[in-house]
């Protein structure tokens, strides 16, 4: 008795899985990867979707799905599938930051401040991050805040016309 409730919860604790159904998770996301390499996206939706089914817990293959549905222009799917990925794997960088790019794009500032802040944190050098979160606060009307993320990409990218302008005009107004 005690030895089958033992069993039960490494089974829980551990979530052995069937080597079988692990095997089937595998083939679908890495034909996924193929598909996505190649241009595929619906190919490679269909493919994560499928994997996915199998194993919901997976913030690799939700993480994917979400930058199949960014490169479909599907800004509000991929944002729902980062988060996702990201209560999975909380401390991925990665994720966040394509989280906050897809927030981004849906004009969503408040949230690309939130989520890019924590990624500017752990890379403060990663000029992407700083030029949207300088954009974002610039967009709110946070001048102060928008200044100093642009300067650091201007200093970073002193060649950078487009962030010369963009600073420009965050000094104008």
């Amino acid at each position: 008795m005690v030895t089958g409730i033992v069993l039960i919860l490494a089974c829980i604790i551990f979530e052995w899985q069937d080597p079988a159904l692990h095997g089937q998770v595998e083939d679908h996301f890495r034909r996924g990867v193929e598909l996505q390499q190649r241009g595929d996206l619906v190919g490679a939706e269909r493919a994560y979707q499928t994997a996915l089914s199998l194993n919901p817990d997976r913030a690799d293959i939700l993480s994917n799905l979400g930058g199949v549905s960014a490169r479909l222009g599907r800004y509000e799917e991929a944002v729902a599938h980062y988060q996702r990925a990201l209560k999975l794997r909380p401390q991925e960088v990665r994720i966040r930051l394509n989280l906050g790019i897809a927030h981004y794009q849906l004009r969503q500032h408040r949230q690309v401040i939130s989520q890019l802040s924590q990624v500017a944190e752990l890379l403060p050098d990663h000029t992407q991050t700083r030029l949207l979160l300088g954009l974002s606060h610039y967009e709110l009307g946070e001048l102060d805040d928008a200044i100093r993320q642009l300067e650091s990409v201007y200093a970073a990218e002193p060649r950078n016309t487009t962030v010369a302008h963009l600073l420009a005009l965050a000094y104008l107004d």
